[in-house]
This record gives C-alpha cells, structure tokens and sequence, in this order.
C-alpha cells in the first residue's frame, strides 16, 4: 500500500511532465509560426518598397530583365518571400531567389498568382501548386519592355513546409530538450520526496503494528516541523495515553481486587467461625457481618460512579445554588462527629454569590472533603469551610489542621485508589476514590481542583475547587 502511494506519487508526476512537453511543443510551434510569420510581413514590406523604388529607376532608364533581376537579387533574404516581376501579360521578367527557375509564375483573373514549383529525385516528380489571392504587390511603370510591369512577393514553397520550417523545428527540439529535462529532474525530485514523505508513514504503520501486538512503548521519532512532524508527534501523544490508560487498568484491576479481597476475607472468617461454633451467632456477630457488607456496597456504587464519570455520562440537575447555604448545610451534617472530638466547623462565605450546580452533587462533593478533613484532623483541631466570588465562578476552599499531606503526594491524591499512607489502612485511607470521585464530579461542572498545603507554615492541607456561578 504504502509503495503503490510511492509510484501513485511518480505515476502523476510523470503524467504531468508528459502533458506539459505536448503543450509547450504545440503551444510553441503554433507562437514561432505566428511571430515568425509576423516578422516575415514587416521585413517583406521593407524589401517591396526598396525593391520598387530601384525598379522604378531601372524602368525609367529602360533597363534588361537580367539587371532586373540583379536588382532583386540584391533585396533576397533568405527565410523571406521571393520577389518575382511580372510584365502585363504573364510573364516573369525576374526574381529574387535561385529557386524559381524551376518554377512558373503566372498571373490569373482578379488579382491571383498561380506558382507552380516542381522537383525531380530520380524517377519519381513531385509537383506543388499555390494559389495566392491578393499578394502583396508594387506597380512598377509603363517602361518595364513596352508594358506595365508589377512587382510581387510570393511563397517560396520549399518542400519541408516553408521558410520558417527550420527554426520551428529548432525551437521544437530545444523546447522538447528542456522540458524532458525538467520532467526528468522533477520525477527525481519526488522520488525523494515521496521517500521523506512515506518513509516517516511506514515508521509511523510500524510502530502502529508494535502496539497491536502489546508493545505500548512504541513511538516515532518526528524528524520534521510540517504536518507529518505534528502526525507524528500526535502518535506519539495517542501511543502515551493508551500507554497510560493500559497502566491506569492494570492498577484498577489490581486496587479493585485488594480494596474487595479485605472485606471479603472478613466476611468468610466470620462466616465459617459462626458456622464452626467459634463464634456465636448474635448481634455483634450480625451487626459485624452488616458493616462488612454495608462497606462492600460502598465500594461498587463508588466505582459505579466513577466509572460513570470518567465515562462523562454523570447526569447534572443544574440550578441555581445558595454558596453560604451549601457550606451550612454540610457543616451541619458533620457537626456531632466534629463535637465528638472537639474539632471546631467554621463557615466563611457571607459574600459569596449562588452557583450553577446540581446541588446533591455539590452536597456529594462538599461531604467527601469534610468528611476527609475531619478524618486527618487531631481532636482540638479545626476545619474551616470558605467561599468567595472569582472571575465569575466561585471559590470552594476546605481547610483543616491535620497532619498534612507530603509535597510529592499532591500531585497525586485525587488519583482513583491512591492514598497516602503506605499501610492502607482503612481507618486513615479509606478506598482512596473519594478525591477521585470529587475531581470528576467538578470537572462535570466545567471547574477545576487542587490540593496544597496551609498558608504561612499552618499544619494542615487546603484543598479548593471553583465552580461556576449564575449564568449572566
């Protein structure tokens, strides 16, 4: 495929040049015959008049034909048209051009020339006849042999086509030598080119072949800044991500299997216990057994949602919502597990403006940060809940005074299954998809989330996301 685009390239290319050496040719041919034949008409018009005006004196003074014709011989051009004079009846008195004495002149009714030029090789005779309506002519006088005399100029009727005939095929052949020469060099041009432009293709189906295979670490190297440098570099962007994303589904099949494997491991302990008389079937037992299950269920709808928003098929029920009352409403919700460790909940949006947002998923997004705030927050801690207007979104920022979070685990704690801790204990860690979740529920809304650290050396981690306000 990619060497029949190859030779498709050299097929046009070669159809081209043929083409443009058959214009130039007859375009040429056609442009030297008319200015030729133009030329001819301005030269033939000096050489009549001068030729005229020494008849005139050579009949004036009752010159011979024979000076006449030494006359015109004078004014031959070579190329040019023959000049013949004829007396009143027919007969040719002189000419110009050596050729002629094989030929007969004669003139005919209503102003026509008739030349009559025949030629001998060996057995065989060849004769051409003209015809010329109008020649261009001179009167010469009444003293040319007793009779007006009448000086004209007349074809020479040479056998290969004409006086022009030698130039023309002259032009044709430097023509037809040029523009071989330039169709030769062009087609050398586009094999070469035709090799840059398909060789970084085949590297490019290669490398493409090397990741159907599994190889995702196959890339290109992009040797140009044109538009198959930019294919390429996009390649290599494409090979990245899918590259990226096979690693991400790896890591959620192995992260799925261990976050499912604990409380599944728990469930059939207590199971067996329970059935091998270990443990009595009561309602801790039972009330354990619902935890277990309860945290199982948590874990697929989390995974159920996130699948759907990494998907973009989250449904949002936008509507104008009130900043202060959202922030209110999850401090409210937090505030007896707050009061229970003396961790103080404090709202700050009294200026802030409403939001276009659905409001359960702000609700959703809003309890996933407190409710991480307050796990990582020491009791007699605080965790303050701000918002504030910001180039037309509005500003959502959860603050707690926590241990904080290490600088090189920012860029990564709102990856799904990612936490902190090494241990992955659940008491601290969670799942780690609820800062997956959160980042994805407010890119659905068009905004953006970040994670840092406390201002001015204050333990703790800030994490703000903006969503954006009311339409104007």
């Amino acid at each position: 495929m990619i060497r029949s685009l190859r030779f498709r390239l050299l097929a046009v290319v070669g159809l081209v040049s043929a083409v443009a050496v058959v214009t130039v040719v007859l375009v040429s041919r056609q442009a030297v015959r008319t200015e030729f034949g133009r030329f001819e008409m301005t030269t033939r018009a000096f050489a009549l008049e001068d030729a005229a005006e020494a008849l005139r004196v050579w009949a004036h003074t009752g010159g011979t034909p024979e000076e006449a014709g030494a006359i015109l011989r004078r004014f031959d051009r070579p190329g040019h048209r023959a000049l013949v004079l004829v007396d009143s009846i027919g007969r040719t008195l002189a000419f110009s051009s050596p050729t002629l004495r094989a030929a007969r002149v004669a003139v005919l009714p209503g102003g026509r020339i008739e030349i009559l030029h025949e030629t001998a090789a060996g057995a065989a005779r060849s004769t051409k006849r003209a015809v010329i309506l109008g020649a261009p002519h001179a009167r010469i006088g009444e003293e040319a042999g007793g009779a007006r005399a009448t000086l004209y100029a007349v074809p020479m009727l040479e056998p290969d086509g004409g006086p022009e005939a030698p130039f023309v095929r002259n032009v044709n052949r430097w023509m037809v030598g040029a523009v071989a020469a330039a169709g030769l060099l062009a087609l050398v041009v586009m094999w070469l080119l035709s090799k840059r432009i398909v060789g970084p293709v085949e590297a490019l189906t290669a490398a493409a072949r090397r990741m159907e295979r599994g190889d995702w670490g196959a890339r290109v190297v992009a040797q140009s800044r044109d538009e198959i440098g930019d294919l390429s570099q996009a390649f290599n962007s494409m090979a990245e991500s899918l590259a990226r994303n096979e690693s991400l589904r790896r890591q959620l099949v192995s992260d799925v299997a261990h976050e499912l494997r604990t409380p599944l491991t728990n469930l059939q302990a207590q199971l067996e216990a329970i059935e091998d008389g270990l443990v009595p079937a009561d309602t801790q037992a039972l009330r354990s057994l619902h935890d277990e299950t309860l945290l199982l269920a948590r874990l697929v709808e989390d995974l159920q949602e996130l699948s759907l928003a990494e998907a973009g098929r989250l449904r949002l029920d936008r509507a104008p919502v009130a900043s202060r009352e959202a922030l209110q409403a999850v401090a409210g919700a937090f505030g007896a597990q707050a009061a229970a460790r003396r961790i103080s909940i404090r709202v700050d949006a009294d200026e802030a403006p409403p939001v276009h947002a659905d409001s359960a998923r702000l609700s959703q997004i809003l309890r996933n940060l407190v409710g991480n705030a307050l796990t990582h927050t020491p009791e007699g801690g605080a965790v303050t809940l701000e918002a504030r207007a910001e180039n037309g979104q509005v500003r959502f920022e959860i603050r707690d005074t926590g241990e904080g979070i290490a600088a090189e685990h920012l860029p990564h704690v709102f990856d799904r299954f990612y936490r902190t801790d090494a241990s992955r204990a659940r008491a601290t860690g969670g799942a780690g998809l609820g800062l997956a979740i959160v980042k994805h529920l407010v890119e659905a809304h068009g905004g953006a989330v970040s994670a840092t650290g406390n201002p001015d050396g204050i333990p703790g981690t800030s994490i703000s996301f903006t969503i954006p306000g009311l339409p104007a």
